[in-house]
């Protein structure tokens, strides 16, 4: 059975994640996980400092829906590195990204941190989401 595009991104990033000397799994959902949740979950040590990871994976074409949008959201501002990626080589960019971000003192906002995706409409989407959801 071939698999789906994402998947084999997703599996490739994590490949690179424990050949790093991290640690990182898949998550898949079911009725017993809560909606929006991002594909892949784990850490990383990273020039010295462990990262927790909280990554969206979509294909080029893809985009995430909204509750991703605001559950990233929600985990970047937890400092997790969180965003949405295409390929192993954002990825690497984002872990980049989220270094920087805290060596200059948080100079850097959420968008940064979306592996590139510039969407406005899906990042004002997020946060109705997250207001219908937590008030």
């Amino acid at each position: 059975m071939a698999q789906k595009p994402e998947t084999v991104i997703t599996r490739a990033i994590i490949e690179s994640i424990i050949a790093a000397g991290g640690d990182a799994f898949h998550v898949h959902g079911s009725m017993f996980q809560r909606k929006g949740e991002p594909d892949i979950c784990g850490e990383i040590e990273f020039r010295g400092k462990l990262f927790h990871l909280k990554i969206e994976v979509k294909t080029k074409t893809g985009k995430p829906d909204p509750l991703q949008v605001y559950r990233l959201q929600r985990y970047h501002l937890m400092d997790y590195v969180a965003g949405v990626v295409r390929s192993v080589e954002q990825f690497n960019y984002l872990l980049h990204l989220h270094h920087a971000y805290l060596k200059e003192h948080r100079q850097m906002g959420f968008k940064e941190f979306a592996g590139g995706y510039d969407d406005l409409d899906i990042y004002k989407e997020g946060y109705k989401w997250g207001r219908r959801l937590y008030g």
